[in-house]
């Protein structure tokens, strides 16, 4: 049975049946058990909290995700109003067009780690007050506080690395014959991709991350950007020349099925 939801956070979510052409009101707290009445085995949406989404998977819920978040179209094509009842038979009617709309989400290989967002947090200020450093230094403005500033950020930094590479020290230990590799980009792009066995091929895996050619332009561009910070530092480490402006894709290909094939012979030797 399928179920096609359109999420609320405050009100009660919307969910459509198509087998009894009935949208039912379901607040949050009885979600599961309603769902489990209705024996609804596969959930669409448009969006939702990766935490209520592991809810579902742990009581055995596939989820589906819509790939294309623009629905204008389709809101037009069937002369549907915009109200929560009409967003949950969208999405029906998006699936019955084509069902490939939806991609199936499976766990990340690597659960949120609040600590691993607080590192990347980090990092990102310290780009930040480094390009403001540079520009004042530019129009000879005052530095002093922002360079006091990075400081207690670079601290920050190691300390943060020092504990995740304390924590992570498994998974880092089947790359640190890398230069570069085992690092907390590393981390945070294991948190971006579903778990490694859930890739048919290394080319969906290349697919996922838009290194390969496919004929709808959908890929998750926040884990190709990381991987693309992550073969800036281990060229940088292995001295190979790496434009970041114009990326060396046949370099990055090459990285990306490394980590693939890493992950891969961990979980078959587990």
């Amino acid at each position: 049975m399928k179920a096609f939801v359109d999420y609320q956070n405050r009100v009660p979510h919307r969910v459509y049946i198509p087998s009894e052409d009935r949208v039912y009101k379901v607040r949050d707290e009885n979600f599961i058990d309603f769902l489990e009445m209705a024996e609804v085995e596969e959930v669409y949406i448009e969006s939702a909290p990766k935490e209520w989404i592991y809810k579902l998977l742990d009581n055995n819920i596939q989820v589906y995700i819509l790939r294309n978040h623009s629905q204008n179209n389709f809101r037009k094509k069937y002369n549907l109003k915009k109200n929560h009842e009409n967003d949950a038979k969208l999405l029906h009617f998006i699936y019955k067009e084509d069902p490939s709309n939806f991609r199936r989400y499976y766990k990340r290989h690597l659960d949120n780690d609040p600590e691993i967002q607080r590192y990347i947090l980090v990092l990102r200020e310290r780009k930040r007050i480094k390009q403001k450093i540079k520009i004042n230094e530019k129009l000879g403005l005052p530095t002093r506080g922002l360079k006091e500033y990075l400081k207690e950020l670079n601290k920050e930094q190691k300390k943060l690395l020092y504990h995740l590479k304390k924590k992570y020290k498994d998974i880092l230990y089947e790359f640190s014959d890398i230069r570069g590799l085992s690092g907390g980009n590393l981390l945070y792009f294991l948190t971006l991709i579903p778990k490694i066995d859930s890739f048919k091929s290394t080319r969906s895996f290349l697919i996922y991350l838009g290194l390969r050619a496919t004929n709808r332009g959908l890929w998750n561009r926040e884990a190709r950007q990381v991987l693309i910070n992550i073969a800036i530092r281990v060229a940088q480490y292995n001295g190979i020349k790496f434009n970041p402006r114009k990326p060396d894709w046949r370099y990055i290909r090459k990285l990306a099925l490394l980590i693939y094939t890493r992950l891969r012979d961990v979980e078959v030797l587990r």
